[in-house]
């Protein structure tokens, strides 16, 4: 099974982090993107992985790697990049990734047992990240992170199951809504098993997302499990969470 990560472009969209370096080589939780998708395409069974670089193409430089230039870069797209590989994408079945994107080793070995001449996968809860641009739990995480020098795991939880918005739900379907929304990964249990853990979000209302999130940690495995929150919403007419 090969792979091609579609490198090329700067990146706009990250502002000042693209000055100096490509959108792969962006650092999530200490270590850029491009090394995290690296390691989880082999994980899921990839032998041979392909880069089309074009923006600062000097600076990705990884061993074992197959690598192809889209020099017309600024002022083309992924369907450039592509054809820039084209040659070595015809020999057999091939996954195409972004570079400014997140995945695990799960999601690629699904991709590599589905059937079918075209398989897509994509984050069911795209819609809100897309509306939000941003999740302002892992950005919180992040600067946490960063201030006390405790590493975020953001591997550790995956949400299985499309939701709803909890915005004016009230409790008992809050909960029932996010019910076997989440899981820990297979990949990711040695990060959860036995560790002191503590859960980000940014408001707690009635405690539901955060009461699901810890349950799955501690069947898990988690020793303890704990809730750091920017704002919490207090009812007077509620019992306290």
């Amino acid at each position: 099974m090969r792979a091609i990560i579609l490198a090329a472009g700067r990146g706009r969209r990250m502002g000042h982090l693209g000055d100096d370096r490509p959108k792969c080589l962006v650092e999530l939780a200490g270590k850029p993107l491009i090394e995290r998708q690296i390691a989880a395409l082999r994980r899921g069974g990839v032998d041979e992985i392909g880069v089309v670089r074009g923006y600062r193409a000097e600076t990705i430089d990884f061993p074992g790697l197959f690598y192809f230039a889209n020099e017309r870069w600024a002022e083309t797209n992924m369907v450039m990049s592509l054809a820039a590989a084209a040659a070595w994408l015809r020999s057999e079945p091939v996954i195409v990734s972004y570079a400014d994107i997140f995945y695990r080793s799960e999601l690629v070995r699904g991709l590599a047992d589905a059937e079918g001449e075209l398989v897509v996968s994509y984050d069911r809860a795209w819609r809100r990240l897309w509306a939000r641009r941003f999740n302002q739990s892992a950005a919180l995480a992040n600067v946490i992170s960063r201030a006390s020098g405790v590493p975020v795991a953001p591997a550790a939880l995956a949400r299985v199951k499309a939701t709803v918005q909890q915005v004016g739900l009230t409790r008992a379907e809050r909960a029932v809504n996010v019910q076997g929304a989440f899981r820990v990964p297979e990949g990711s249990r040695a990060a959860v098993d036995g560790r002191r853990l503590v859960l980000v979000d940014d408001v707690l209302t009635t405690g539901a997302t955060i009461d699901a999130c810890a349950r799955v940690l501690l069947r898990a495995g988690a020793a303890q499990v704990d809730v750091l929150v920017f704002a919490r919403v207090v009812d007077p007419a509620r019992a306290p969470v």
